[in-house]
């Protein structure tokens, strides 16, 4: 009864969730790919910019996927 709906109500939010998961993913590496972009053409300052976001999004991608393995 009960116990199985909870357990389909899981399955769903987890495949919320991934969906969620690969639509910031792929914004962060657009994001990314901008910035580096940017930092190409205009080199100076934005390269430490640049780099300040990459070493960021990965480290959060690390932590998720760290997370997310348990």
């Amino acid at each position: 009864g009960n116990k199985a709906n909870s357990q389909s109500n899981q399955k769903e939010e987890v495949q919320m969730t991934k969906m969620t998961d690969i639509m910031i993913f792929s914004m962060g590496i657009i994001a990314i790919l901008c910035v580096n972009g940017i930092a190409f053409v205009f080199d100076g300052q934005w390269i430490n910019v640049a780099i300040a976001l990459d070493s960021t999004f990965i480290g959060a991608l690390i932590a998720k996927f760290l997370s997310s393995n348990k």
